[in-house]
C-alpha cells in the first residue's frame, strides 16, 4: 500500500482540490499583503500572504514558514513577477481554495522557460452578511457608512512602495537606500449593513479613490484636517462595497 506520494504534480488553478498535497503551480504575483502575526492556544509565529494567478482562475496563497516570509519581506519577488510554487498543499477556506506553504515548499521565481501569457481575474470571493464573518475570512460586503475617521498617512519608498524609515531630516529604504518619499493614505470607516458593523481600513488606492484627490494633493490634508471636512460629509451615508480579509 502506498501511503505517501511525494511526486510533485502540477495543476492549474482551477484544478485546486483541498485533497490535494504537494503541488506545483505556475503563476503571477498579483498583489502581495503585509506580514501579519498570529497567535492561537496551540502556537504564535508569523504568516504573509499574496494573490497569485494564471489563465485559468486567481487564489490566495498563504505562507507559513519562517525562512519564506523572511525572504518574501527582504523583496524575494515583486508584483508581476513569475513564480513556480512547488510543494504546497490546498486547504480550503470557508468554501475558498488557497494553496499553503509550510517548511518543505518552494518558490522559484521567473524561471527560465516559464511564462503566463495572461492571468484570469476569476477569484472565488463569498458575498457575506457582517454578521456571518470569521476571522481570516476572504469574503464581500456591501452596507452603508456610518462612521468616517480622519485620514492617517505613512511616507513610502517609490520603487517598492515600502514604509520608510526616517533617519536624520531624510528618509530611508531598506531596499534603496535615501529616496524622496511618496505619502500614502489610510482611511478607517464604519460600514453597517444591518446585521452588524465592521472597521474598514482602506490603504493605498483604495483609500484615494475613496477621498477623491490625487496622492499629490493629500498633503493639503495632511497640514490642514478641515480641508477634509466636507469629504468626510459626502462619505457619510455613502453605500458601498468592499473586497477584503477579516
Amino acid at each position: 500500500v502506498k501511503l505517501i506520494d511525494k511526486t510533485l504534480k502540477r495543476f492549474k488553478i482551477n484544478q485546486l482540490s483541498s485533497v490535494l498535497r504537494n503541488v506545483e503551480v505556475l503563476g503571477k504575483v498579483i498583489k502581495i499583503y503585509e506580514v501579519k502575526n498570529f497567535k492561537t492556544p496551540k502556537r504564535e509565529g508569523r504568516i504573509v500572504s499574496f494573490l497569485f494567478g494564471d489563465e485559468t482562475g486567481t487564489t490566495r496563497v498563504v505562507v507559513w514558514d519562517e525562512k519564506l516570509i523572511n525572504k518574501i519581506e527582504n523583496g524575494l519577488f515583486k508584483e508581476g513577477d513569475t513564480l513556480l510554487i512547488k510543494s504546497g498543499y490546498v486547504k480550503e477556506n470557508n468554501g475558498v481554495k488557497e494553496i499553503h506553504l509550510g517548511s518543505l515548499a518552494e518558490i522559484e521565481v521567473n524561471p527560465e522557460g516559464e511564462k503566463i501569457e495572461n492571468v484570469s481575474s476569476k477569484l472565488e470571493i463569498q458575498k457575506k452578511k457582517i454578521k456571518d464573518l470569521k476571522e481570516n475570512d476572504f469574503a464581500k460586503i456591501e452596507g452603508t457608512i456610518v462612521q468616517v475617521f480622519r485620514p492617517s498617512f505613512f511616507e513610502a519608498c517609490p520603487e517598492c512602495g515600502k514604509r520608510l524609515e526616517l533617519v536624520g531630516d531624510k528618509f530611508s529604504c531598506k531596499e534603496h537606500g535615501f529616496v524622496n518619499e511618496v505619502l500614502i493614505p489610510v482611511l478607517t470607516f464604519f460600514l453597517d449593513d444591518g446585521t452588524e458593523n465592521i472597521r474598514v481600513v482602506c490603504f493605498r488606492e483604495n483609500a484615494e479613490k475613496l477621498i477623491g484627490l490625487r496622492r499629490e494633493e493629500l498633503e493639503k490634508i495632511k497640514q490642514d484636517y478641515e480641508i477634509f471636512e466636507p469629504i468626510r460629509e459626502k462619505l457619510l451615508g455613502m453605500q458601498v462595497g468592499v473586497v477584503g480579509k477579516v
